[in-house]
């Protein structure tokens, strides 16, 4: 038989990527078998695919990538629904008011007004005193006497009269040191208060009758020697000390040029009108009014003193009084006065800052003594009626928006007002009255 030549022909060993040799690992699968593996991305010498172990992390990551848009989602919606919730919880609403108005004009309108008065125009005092010092270079020195001094109140129980007591008139201490007034007084009569009698008083500044040291003492009660020889008064008329009596000194001071002494006074009077007006008027009840006129500044040089150094030290006292006017009373008044048949109660003055007040003969009007305030009121002047916010607060609490109209339907004293709740999509008022806040819309014109 012929011999087949192409069985004896081996061909030769081709090169191929097939027959590279590769090195063979074992892994352990989860189940703890092991699998025999080339390297990554090869085939077996059979032609067989190479098999990982399954570990099941690419579906995680499917299902993780599907969850993230629901994920986020919810959290959007939980988001919206706390910051509904909290919108709820957290509401608020403003009501603008605008009250009943009348504008009116004053020109010269004359008033008098009684003080600590029940009824009608009343006017109170209220006052405050403060003490200011500046540090200024001496010039030299010289021999100085100063007699010390201080307050004291004069009482005058004797009769209703008043008693003028005139200028250098004593004032005697237990132990005889003798003080007098350097300008005459008006002691008020005693008068009558819930049954019982009170004794009028008024408080003034005395001063020693020699210089010295001798004379700065503490609290004392004082008799008046001009009355000894009528003994019903000398005994029912009295002084009291306010104040300690201090300054005296009789020795070499240093001095200063009197151009600085007086420049540095100034300085010292502007800086305490100024502290002592914003202190008044940081204390002033709302319903009363204190104008710019109405304040009434009275100046005391006190002695200068010795400082370190060629210096000297100034010294002043500056006490402030203010004249506070009942804000109803005074608008009633210039209602009636201006505009009768807007005239009620319940009134006010919705621009108080543009109220020139003036008053009469202010130079001799004396605030510890005047009972009677005589004054003028010019400009252009807004009346309102006024209504209770509070109230109004509690009728709005809670019911919807849309009752705004019925609820103003009871308060006649408004013309009209709108309101604003928030978050905007609200349809009702808070039920906390804290949370409401109302807001007055004054015509201009």
């Amino acid at each position: 038989m012929p011999k087949n030549i192409l069985q004896d022909i081996v061909p030769p060993e081709r090169r191929s990527i097939r027959n590279i040799p590769v090195p063979i690992r074992t892994t352990k699968g989860r189940n703890g078998k092991k699998f025999e593996t080339h390297e990554k991305g090869s085939l077996r010498e059979d032609n067989s695919p190479e098999i990982y172990p399954y570990s099941g992390s690419g579906e995680s990551k499917r299902r993780r990538l599907l969850s993230r848009p629901i994920f986020w989602l919810g959290a959007a919606i939980a988001v919206l629904i706390l910051g509904f919730g909290a919108s709820l919880m957290f509401s608020s609403a403003t009501v603008s008011v605008m009250p009943s108005q009348s504008l009116v004009q004053a020109e010269s309108e004359s008033f008098t007004a009684n003080k600590e008065s029940s009824e009608g125009l009343s006017f109170e005092i209220v006052e405050t005193e403060g003490d200011g010092k500046e540090v200024v270079p001496a010039t030299g020195e010289e021999r100085k006497e100063v007699k010390s001094s201080g307050q004291i109140v004069i009482y005058n129980d004797y009769d209703s009269n008043d008693q003028r007591l005139i200028k250098n008139t004593r004032f005697e201490t237990p132990e005889g040191l003798i003080y007098r007034i350097d300008e005459s007084v008006v002691v008020p009569g005693r008068v009558e208060r819930n049954g019982s009698n009170v004794p009028g008083s008024v408080e003034v500044t005395v001063y020693a009758d020699e210089p010295g040291e001798k004379h700065n003492i503490g609290l004392k009660d004082f008799t008046i020697p001009g009355f000894r020889s009528d003994p019903g008064r000398f005994e029912k008329m009295y002084a009291r000390s306010q104040t300690e009596m201090k300054g005296g000194f009789v020795g070499m001071v240093k001095i200063v040029q009197e151009t600085d002494a007086l420049t540095s006074r100034k300085r010292i009077r502007e800086t305490l009108q100024a502290d002592l007006q914003n202190k008044i008027r940081s204390q002033i009840p709302d319903n009363f009014v204190l104008f710019d006129e109405g304040l009434i500044f009275e100046f005391e040089e006190l002695p200068q003193s010795e400082a370190r150094g060629d210096s000297v030290t100034i010294n002043e006292r500056v006490k402030l009084y203010g004249i506070l006017l009942k804000k109803d009373s005074l608008a009633n008044a210039l209602a009636q006065r201006l505009d009768p048949e807007f005239s009620e109660d319940d009134i006010d003055v919705a621009n108080w800052n543009d109220v020139d007040f003036v008053i009469v003969g202010k130079g001799d009007f004396e605030p510890e003594r005047d009972l009677e305030l005589d004054f003028e009121i010019n400009g252009n002047i807004n009346l309102m009626l006024t209504f209770d916010a509070e109230q109004l607060k509690f009728d709005l609490a809670g019911k919807p928006k849309k009752r705004l109209r019925t609820v103003l339907s009871g308060y006649s004293s408004i013309d009209r007002a709108e309101a604003s709740v928030s978050p905007p999509w609200k349809r009702s008022f808070p039920k906390n009255t804290d949370d409401i806040k109302i807001e007055h819309i004054i015509s201009e014109s």
